[in-house]
């Protein structure tokens, strides 16, 4: 079952079948498709994070460095998912201390 999604809100996601991993962030009014056969999406960052804390996301962005933008996505920092779900010039603050920017998982 293929995905199509267009959601009235930031809609976080993982498609997934046996060769491909497709991981991000469904912007507000945008279109996003995938044809993996597996999918999972959440508004909620916290409990997609919870949701996907079992497949594994190799290729995911390391979080930029400070001073660099981050956009509203899904990273690691350190081998920790993180969602940055407001875009910002990463401060040298941990985004563990930065909630108005980050959700963490809980690894």
């Amino acid at each position: 079952m293929s995905l199509h999604l267009i959601p009235a809100e930031n809609t976080y996601y993982v498609c997934y079948g046996d060769t491909a991993t497709h991981v991000g962030v469904a912007l507000a009014g945008l279109q996003t498709t995938s044809g993996q056969p597996f999918h999972i999406i959440d508004t909620d960052p916290v409990a997609w994070l919870e949701l996907t804390a079992h497949i594994d996301m190799p290729d995911l962005p390391e979080l930029p460095e400070a001073g660099q933008i981050v956009d509203v996505g899904i990273y690691s920092e350190n081998g920790r998912r993180l969602i940055c779900h407001t875009a910002h010039t990463r401060t040298i603050n941990s985004p563990s201390d930065e909630t108005e920017y980050f959700t963490l998982s809980n690894d």
